[in-house]
């Protein structure tokens, strides 16, 4: 049975709470002596918020709470979430992107306004890139080609002219 737990990340300059998160604890029999705990001290798959703080100050990690049940540990993030309050929001000194409770999971689910997908391609057009930075493009395509083409549809007509391309 999995046993999860909720941590906090206080920055130390200000003595506040910035980060309420979710781990589960890591048990491994090949590990023994690895930190159960290892969600919370890591440093990557961390939001940009997040990323900022870290780079202006120390900070520690507190264990607040655990659980068997996750249903009980995502309830209890909203609770904190809640009571520390979001800074996006105006609420608090939180710098988590959601209210809780569903983690990374939900984070893929926003979506951008109509006004702000215009925005991005405009700004978009009309880039001119450099010559360099055209050769590291296409060296990304070959190093992992099947990746770059998977779920790309070619009309009949342009699959023809790769086999005459690549026939010569």
């Amino acid at each position: 049975m999995k046993k999860y737990f909720i941590y906090r990340h206080i920055r130390l300059d200000k003595n506040e709470v910035f980060y309420i998160g979710v781990g589960t604890m890591y048990t491994d029999k090949r590990a023994p002596n690895a930190n159960p705990y290892r969600r919370a001290y890591l440093k990557a798959i961390r939001n940009p918020f997040w990323k900022n703080i870290v780079a202006k100050t120390k900070y520690d990690v507190d264990i607040i709470f655990e659980s068997n049940s996750y249903e009980i540990i995502e309830e209890k993030e909203r609770e904190f979430i809640k009571l520390y309050g979001r800074r996006e929001l105006g609420t608090g000194t939180l710098c988590n992107m959601t209210d809780g409770g569903k983690g990374q999971k939900n984070v893929h689910l926003r979506q951008h306004s109509e006004e702000t997908k215009k925005k991005m391609s405009e700004s978009a057009k009309g880039r001119v890139f450099s010559e360099e930075h055209k050769e590291k493009l296409s060296k990304a395509k070959l190093k992992n080609p099947s990746r770059f083409w998977k779920g790309k549809k070619f009309s009949e007509e342009h699959k023809e002219n790769l086999s005459k391309e690549s026939k010569g």
